[in-house]
């Protein structure tokens, strides 16, 4: 039976690893600033609490990877595949996701604020508490993802799909939500207070509770939503 390569507590800032073959590594509490793992295969990988800002792990192949408590502000993870990885706690702040595919992916108290995430998958993700401030998530899909507590606030979700997430008590005040698609999803508290949702979707939705202060009726495609006990309901249908 194979070593498993143990790389854990080493000083390896500004390493180079595209394509290497790294199946199942130990680099836990590693110093990786600036290492490159483009297209490196890193499945089931361990990178807690490892530093790895500034790194490049463009096109690699991290499922069921762990870098929980992991420091990535400013990496690129363009197209990485993080299906199924656990990357809670950790900190993506400015980070480059664009493309990347965190199906199923667990990232509880996450800091992706300022990301970029352009047509990102993230359906079914656990993204509970996580910090979305002022990213780029155009196209994002977010599909039953479990947002609860989530801030969102002056994210850009333009033509995303929330259809079926679970957004309760969420932040999502100033957003922009133009042709977002929330079918289904519930939103029971949560503050959409001045989100642009210009031609988004809502049937089926739940908003009970929600805070919806400052949005435009005529943005509003409200059909079939539940609104019990929505905050300023009277003022949404110009009653």
């Amino acid at each position: 039976m194979p070593t498993q390569l143990d790389l854990s507590g080493l000083d390896l800032r500004g390493a180079i690893f595209s394509d290497a073959q790294l199946n199942g590594a130990l680099l836990r509490d590693s110093l990786l600033t600036g290492a490159d793992f483009t297209g490196a295969q890193l499945e089931r990988c361990y990178f807690d609490r490892s530093w790895l800002n500034l790194a490049t792990l463009d096109y690699a192949e991290l499922r069921e990877a762990s870098l929980r408590g992991a420091m990535l502000q400013e990496s690129s993870l363009k197209r990485v595949s993080l299906r199924c990885a656990d990357l809670r706690h950790s900190n993506l702040f400015r980070a480059n996701l664009a493309g990347a595919d965190l199906t199923d992916a667990y990232l509880t108290e996450a800091n992706l604020s300022k990301t970029k995430l352009e047509l990102a998958q993230f359906c079914r993700a656990t993204i509970d508490y996580c910090d979305f401030e002022a990213a780029n998530m155009a196209g994002i899909d977010l599909s039953e993802a479990l947002a609860t507590r989530s801030n969102l606030v002056e994210a850009v979700l333009d033509g995303a799909d929330l259809s079926g997430a679970l957004l309760n008590e969420a932040r999502l005040s100033r957003a922009s939500l133009v042709e977002v698609d929330m079918r289904n999803a519930n939103l029971s508290r949560a503050d959409l207070r001045n989100a642009d949702v210009l031609g988004a979707r809502f049937e089926g939705a739940i908003l009970s509770e929600a805070n919806l202060y400052g949005i435009r009726l005529q943005d509003l495609h409200r059909a079939g939503a539940d609104l019990t006990q929505t905050t300023l309901v009277d003022e949404l249908f110009g009653e």
